[in-house]
Order: structure tokens, then C-alpha cells, then sequence
């Protein structure tokens, strides 16, 4: 499948450990960010990046956010949502999903949103991947599109 990972730069190396675990499981990364570090630079650069990031999204078959994720991680999950992507979300603390906590968003409840993982082994992300790629094969949009 093709994959974008979308997270903070706190979790590069997390982020880099996924990237090579779908890789060697025969998945795509769409994207990745992880080369390019801090996103500062020239207008022209920051451009360039925004678009290589939200054309990672937009080419991806599903998106998987690892939180906590800053400014850019909830574009991209925005993003995801506006394209009727699946998103798995992965994070360490289930209270970022409680919806009565401030950390939550709208966006973490979408109904684009396939599952919320809460410190998942590399092995439940790729059994989790599994289950949305049959999802897809059978039921294609059926999970994703809003009415």
C-alpha cells in the first residue's frame, strides 16, 4: 500500500523505524519528510515543501499520524480528511482521544479516522494495515466518505 506518515519531528526517529519496517513489509512511503528536518528556509523552499507534503497525502492510500503532532501533523491530517483518506491514528497517552481533554480534536473523531492505536507494536500497525487494505478491496469509500 501506499503510505504517508504524518507526525512531529520530536518522533523522527519513530517515524524512520515505521518508514523501514512498511518498507520491508512491501509497502510505499509517498513522502518522506524526514530527510529534510526542520521546515524553514526560503519562501520558495517552504513552498516546495508544503507541496511535496500535501502530494504525499494526496497520493497515499492511507495515512498514519504518530502522536503527538504539532502544526504540520494536523495539516496533514486535514489534509487526509479532505481527500477521504484513512487515517490510523497511533498515540502513548489515550487521553489525546478522551473527548473531554483539551489535547483532543475534532479531527482525532472524524469518521475518516480507521483507528486509534494506543502504543502500538510495529506488528499491530502492520495487522491494522491489513485490515484496511481488505476493507478497500471489499468495501471501497464505504468507511470514508462523508454524507
Amino acid at each position: 500500500m501506499r503510505i504517508y506518515l504524518a507526525s512531529s519531528l520530536t518522533n523522527i526517529d519513530n517515524v524512520r523505524q515505521l518508514r523501514d519496517v512498511l518498507t520491508q513489509h512491501g509497502h510505499s512511503i509517498t513522502y518522506d519528510w524526514t530527510g529534510h528536518g526542520q521546515v524553514r528556509g526560503s519562501q520558495e523552499q517552504l513552498r516546495t515543501i508544503a507541496l511535496n507534503e500535501m502530494t504525499g497525502v494526496y497520493d497515499a492510500q492511507i495515512v498514519i499520524a504518530l502522536l503527538p503532532g504539532r502544526r504540520g501533523t494536523h495539516t496533514e491530517i486535514g489534509a487526509a480528511i479532505a481527500y477521504h483518506k484513512p487515517i490510523i491514528l497511533c498515540a502513548d497517552d489515550v487521553s489525546l482521544f478522551d473527548t473531554d481533554s483539551s489535547e483532543t480534536t475534532m479531527a482525532y473523531h472524524h469518521p475518516s479516522i480507521w483507528s486509534k492505536l494506543i502504543k502500538p507494536s510495529h506488528a499491530e500497525i502492520l495487522q491494522e494495515i491489513n485490515k484496511l487494505e481488505g476493507s478497500l478491496w471489499t468495501n471501497p469509500g464505504t468507511h470514508f466518505e462523508v454524507g
